[in-house]
């Protein structure tokens, strides 16, 4: 008498446990808030609204309503602050860091390129005054050397001689005066330079270390769905943290990894559009295989 009732109890059980996992096909699944840490910096609200978002890339893209948020329904979605949020922090940091020494980085550089166009154009200038000085230097030596030859000049020639050395001499002052400043700006230029090439250094290995550090494309741990439940763990950003519970849905949803990086299944947070996230193909067909293939045996065992 027993081995009917044993095989009876047995039978029905299989058919519950094949129920729970597959009746999301087509009744929602229901869920509510969890574990929730302040120390993320958002609040609950806030945290409802980005899983309201998460839900509905599934719905509008499958076309059916698949989840609904139930206050006191036994599937949670928690929030858990912990040393993968921290490591996200150090990164932001990182990364604010980097901006910071860009910004010094770009502003040198575009004082030094501005101390250039100058200084350039000054020496160009320069040297435009200079070859006339010579040129005249050279006449004025002709003439000079002219009069010497014939045996000396006269006053009025003298007098000519005297104004033209005078002339000679305050061009050479001013070109003295414009060589001491082409100097100056050449030192300045080159203690521009000096900055600009330290912030450089300075800055490709603030890059380097934060690449190696943080820059690796990551796994979904930032979450996980276990034990009927999704527990978020680390974010960088709103629209990280929507792909995150987009992700956790789909496998709460039963669906595994993909392998189209730009789906939300794939088993990596690298080539999907965070600002305008949306099911791929392979998302799709991975919800209507596992819908339709458990669908029409559920409907013949309860037909």
């Amino acid at each position: 008498m027993k081995y009917p009732t044993i095989l009876l109890i047995v039978t029905l059980a299989g058919v519950g446990i094949y129920y729970q996992q597959n009746s999301i096909c087509w009744n929602p699944l229901t869920y509510d808030i969890g574990d929730f840490d302040v120390n993320f910096g958002i609040t609950k609200d806030k945290f409802t609204s980005i899983i309201k978002e998460a839900e509905t890339v599934w719905e509008r893209d499958i076309g059916q309503d698949l989840f609904n948020y139930q206050p006191g329904t036994k599937f949670k979605v928690s929030l858990i602050f912990d040393e993968r949020q921290e490591l996200t922090i150090e990164g932001n940091q990182s990364k604010e860091e980097i901006e910071e020494s860009r910004i010094s980085y770009e502003a040198i550089l575009s004082q030094y390129k501005l101390s250039e166009a100058v200084y350039r154009s000054d020496f160009r200038q320069y040297e435009f005054n200079l070859n006339i000085f010579q040129q005249q230097l050279d006449t004025y030596n002709n003439k000079v050397a002219e009069l010497n030859n014939k045996g000396g000049a006269t006053p009025k020639e003298y007098q000519g001689l005297e104004k033209d050395r005078k002339f000679m001499e305050d061009l050479k002052t001013r070109l003295d005066r414009d060589r001491a400043t082409l100097n100056s700006a050449a030192a300045r230029l080159n203690y521009l330079g000096d900055q600009v090439n330290e912030l450089a250094q300075k800055l490709n290995i603030e890059v380097d270390v934060h690449n190696q550090v943080f820059g690796e494309a990551r796994e979904f741990d930032q979450g996980e769905y276990i034990n009927g439940k999704i527990n978020i763990y680390q974010f960088d950003a709103i629209s990280d943290l929507r792909l995150v519970i987009a992700h956790e849905l789909g496998h709460a949803l039963g669906l595994d990894h993909v392998e189209n990086p730009k789906s939300i299944m794939y088993y990596l947070m690298e080539k999907q559009n965070l600002n305008n996230i949306a099911l791929t193909q392979e998302d799709k067909k991975a919800f209507r295989q596992r819908c339709e293939f458990h669908v029409p045996k559920l409907r013949e065992l309860f037909n």
